[in-house]
């Protein structure tokens, strides 16, 4: 009992008075009463296609999502065989908006129709602000594609437009505040009068306070999830787009704020991203989820959104350090590697954080070869915590415990925080060192880490500093990556048609673990583990 009352609050003392206080008045407050008066559309606005991600679609009477698939007229809008997650993307309504695999104009106008007189409202959680702000938003885009004004749908669309304007996720913050904003701004344009400019100054203000709060200065989403800065970029991109093509609705400062961010948004994604163009998966991040940041450029250049030119990597001996975010970038020819000597995420809202502190990724000759394991659910269950866990990304377990104390689906009690950070470069060598915090509450230990990029060697030095039960360091191959020769302490690989080499000076073995490539989709892959018989280790990779 007394465990379980510190971790809530060791988890709930981070928390925002903000956060804390619309909990208690969401909880508590008594209905009210939402008008279903008619407002005109406003006909002047200038707008371009916007598309939805392409990983969710509706074909043949079934929807596809999270690469799982239900029968509509069967399950139809509350699939009880689904996870929440699953539901909340069935709601979103992404699948009418998308680009490769559109809906003809009768179907998406039956899906609509059938979600407004089936799914009455707060029949689910498809009525939560989150869902609701996407489907608002995805609504109105679809609309103004098609031109689509009919009665019906209009008065269901400002109905829910009233009802997220009464329910904004103040006691969330972060990315659902954004979307929230997002859509309000959507709304606030594709309406007019009085009400709709409301609207649209709320979620203006809203956003314009969060690009300070989220955009970081180095120019990392401060949930520090490579997905979630991938997806609030996207947003921003967007509504700089309506913003530029509608000038009289914003002011210079904001159109000139969102530019500036979204060039700093962009330079943080090359620097996170590894040759192939996909994001490193640090904290919550998959790659089937987003558009590669080479995606995202050519969605600005459709905007006619000018972006910097992109960063030289790997190429060039250069060290990038992200130091408001806590992620290193090292490349040189034929390699690249991030390292994370962050923190968890912000202290008040870590639900996307992992137990990674110290990890890294590694891409050889343009491929990746070290990868930390990634995500496949949301829910509340033993994955989602394994995929949380030290366990599953590229540095050491000590004593079967987590670096940070993830729990629940979105928790975090006690975290770590990265000490001590050094960063040489000496004689063309780079030698970054941290060691973090993360076991000394409950053990008394400090893990020390060294990362050493020299000509065609990588060395990373584990050092756990005081007394520990037990200790593995994990190195997880991407699944492409094939074992040529297994050795007690050493491996042999040939990758990319080139011998690549790794030696410790403890006892080398393999286990498999899960590669996750999507929600809903994973793989085995090989992971490299080393089991500490004395208090440090050494490990070399060497390519030719």
């Amino acid at each position: 009992m007394i465990n379980i009352i510190l971790i809530y609050w060791n988890t709930i003392k981070y928390l925002k008075n903000i956060q804390i206080i619309f909990r208690i008045y969401y909880k508590f407050k008594l209905n009210y009463f939402i008008s279903r008066k008619l407002i005109n559309i406003n006909k002047k606005i200038k707008y371009i296609n916007l598309f939805s991600n392409n990983n969710t679609f509706f074909l043949d009477d079934f929807f596809h999502i999270n690469n799982q698939s239900a029968d509509f007229t069967k399950t139809g809008w509350n699939p009880n065989s689904k996870d929440d997650l699953w539901k909340y993307k069935l709601h979103y309504f992404d699948y009418i908006n998308n680009s490769k695999k559109k809906l003809k104009k009768d179907i998406v106008q039956m899906l609509i129709y059938n979600w407004i007189e089936n799914y009455p409202f707060k029949s689910g959680i498809g009525w939560d602000p989150y869902p609701t702000s996407i489907r608002i938003i995805n609504w109105i885009t679809w609309s103004w594609n098609n031109k689509f004004s009919e009665k019906k749908v209009i008065e269901n669309l400002l109905f829910q437009i009233r009802y997220l304007s009464k329910n904004i996720e103040w006691h969330i913050l972060g990315n659902h505040l954004a979307t929230n904003a997002k859509s309000l701004i959507f709304a606030g344009l594709f309406f007019e009068g009085n009400e709709a400019r409301k609207w649209l100054k709320k979620g203006i203000n809203i956003l314009e306070d969060q690009l300070d709060e989220q955009v970081l200065k180095d120019g990392g989403h401060f949930e520090l999830s490579p997905m979630y800065h991938s997806l609030f970029l996207k947003d921003l991109i967007e509504i700089y787009n309506l913003s530029k093509n509608n000038k009289v609705y914003f002011s210079k400062n904001f159109n000139q704020k969102l530019f500036y961010k979204i060039n700093k948004m962009f330079q943080w994604l090359e620097l996170m991203s590894h040759p192939d163009g996909e994001i490193g998966y640090f904290n919550d991040s998959v790659n089937n989820e987003i558009l590669k940041v080479g995606e995202l450029r050519e969605l600005a250049k459709y905007y006619n959104i000018q972006i910097l030119n992109n960063i030289e990597l790997n190429k060039i001996k250069n060290l990038h350090h992200l130091k408001d975010s806590g992620y290193i970038n090292i490349s040189a020819k034929n390699f690249l590697a991030i390292i994370d000597v962050g923190h968890v995420g912000p202290n008040y809202l870590p639900g996307h954080a992992h137990a990674d502190t110290l990890s890294f990724e590694l891409s050889l000759y343009n491929n990746r070869f070290f990868v930390n394991s990634g995500i496949s659910c949301y829910g509340v269950n033993k994955q989602r915590h394994i995929e949380r866990s030290t366990q599953s990304h590229n540095t050491v377990k000590i004593n079967n415990s987590n670096s940070s104390n993830v729990w629940a689906s979105f928790r975090v009690a006690e975290r770590a925080f990265p000490q001590n950070l050094s960063i040489i470069n000496e004689n063309q060598d780079f030698i970054i060192s941290c060691s973090h915090n993360g076991y000394k509450r409950n053990y008394n230990i400090i893990h020390k880490r060294t990362w050493h990029l020299s000509k065609n060697k990588f060395s990373i030095e584990d050092e756990i500093i005081g007394s520990f039960k037990n200790a593995f360091a994990n190195f997880i191959l991407h699944p492409e990556v094939k074992i040529f020769k297994l050795n007690e302490n050493s491996l042999e690989f040939i990758f990319c048609n080139k011998k690549v080499k790794f030696f410790s000076n403890n006892k080398v073995s393999l286990i498999k673990k899960k590669y996750n490539l999507g929600f809903g989709k994973s793989t085995l892959t090989n992971c490299i583990l080393i089991e500490f018989e004395e208090n440090k280790n050494l490990t070399n990779i060497l390519w030719s």
